[in-house]
């Protein structure tokens, strides 16, 4: 079962820097492992990334994954439509 675990808007300069995007970090436990799943929504460059940390390392998530877990994602659970930026990977 994978659930939201914690959610957070970013929109700063930083270093003369723009950074602007959404950070959707979910949980999925099983009874031999728990992996915890970062799925990024950049605004500024319209995509979607994501990663995982899993059975002790770090990889990269498919775009189709992290489009998935998006779409399961209440409407009070997301911070800004993304939509526009969905549609681009469809």
């Amino acid at each position: 079962m994978t659930i939201l675990k914690s959610s957070e808007h970013i929109n700063v300069n930083q270093e003369n820097e723009k950074i602007n995007l959404d950070r959707y970090n979910f949980v999925t436990s099983s009874p031999l492992v728990t992996k915890e799943i970062s799925v990024v929504v950049d605004f500024l460059t319209d995509e979607i990334t994501g990663d995982t940390i899993a059975y002790g390392s770090w990889y990269d998530i498919e775009a189709d994954e992290c489009i998935e877990l998006l779409e399961k994602l209440e409407p009070w659970e997301i911070k800004r439509d993304f939509t526009s930026i969905l549609e681009k990977y469809k």
